[in-house]
């Protein structure tokens, strides 16, 4: 699962992830991946209510490196695996 959020409602970029999976797909046939795109702003609640809707344990949610603007540190985030 590819879990996207955005900010601004014409900022999403849906169309282009979307593309981008079933290219994903095409070229690994056994891979299915679900894309969920939500408007709100990545933060722990986003972790934790993720965790929560999907029964996906925290320790098995992977995250793009958090930039340095936000107001939490990783360790707020539940164990999340963090990819740089």
């Amino acid at each position: 699962m590819i879990f996207h959020l955005y900010s601004n409602p014409g900022e999403s970029y849906e169309e282009d992830l979307k593309k981008s999976l079933e290219a994903l797909e095409e070229i690994y046939p056994m891979l299915k991946v679900r894309l969920v795109v939500r408007e709100g702003k990545f933060g722990p609640k986003v972790i934790y209510d993720v965790s929560e809707e999907f029964g996906v344990p925290t320790n098995n949610i992977f995250i793009g490196a958090p930039e340095e603007k936000h107001s939490f540190s990783i360790q707020d985030l539940g164990g999340v695996r963090v990819i740089f």
